[in-house]
């Protein structure tokens, strides 16, 4: 998979909301273990990959209108800004693992087989 994200022209973009969230995460799931987790590992490989997308005022206030609009409990602020920074970079794939992209009109690698 990471070799075929790495052979594209284009970077990918990572929100600091994405990043924060995937650390939480990490810390509720793992604790302080002194291992480096998988999802640690995942870092090293995808981040290299992929920009900053810094999460403006501007930003968090549209994702925010469409957290409110959505009304969908599964649905997290963060995935709503990462939505937003998409579109206004003019991204249509998404690197997800849930279906809230695929809802949210992008397309979802890793495609499924």
């Amino acid at each position: 998979m990471f070799q075929a994200v790495d052979d594209r022209d284009e970077r990918g973009v990572a929100s600091t909301r994405t990043r924060a969230e995937r650390r939480a995460s990490r810390r509720s799931t793992s604790g302080t273990s002194p291992t480096r987790s998988r999802d640690e590992r995942l870092d090293d490989k995808l981040m290299p990959l992929l920009s900053v997308g810094w999460v403006h005022q501007a930003l968090h206030r549209r994702a925010m209108v469409r957290l409110r609009r959505e009304g969908r409990p599964q649905l997290s602020l963060t995935d709503c800004v990462s939505f937003d920074l998409m579109l206004a970079s003019g991204i249509g794939e998404a690197l997800a693992l849930d279906r809230h992209f695929a809802d949210a009109g992008f397309r979802v690698l890793p495609r499924s087989r």
